[in-house]
């Protein structure tokens, strides 16, 4: 999860972290992704995308940022 920099610093890091583990509820909840498998983390103001100070900077900014990866058991021949 992630947020502009409009705000304090500390509220950014909170807000971002309800919004990754937000996000990682709907994936188990609605989604079935068994819990083992999802992880979240808030980042704040940390790693912005736009430096900017205006409302398009903070649009661009206030994001979630999920990244997938798995495995496929393939059975080999001997």
């Amino acid at each position: 999860g992630h947020t502009s920099a409009q705000g304090g610093e500390a509220y950014n890091q909170k807000l971002s972290e309800r919004r990754a583990k937000k996000v990682a509820g709907i994936l188990t909840s609605q989604f079935n992704v068994p819990a083992s498998r999802v992880s979240h983390v808030g980042y704040g103001e940390s790693r912005l995308l736009n430096t900017g100070t205006g409302k398009a900077a903070a649009y661009e900014n206030r994001r979630i940022e999920a990244r997938i990866s798995g495995s496929k058991r393939v059975k080999v021949k001997r």
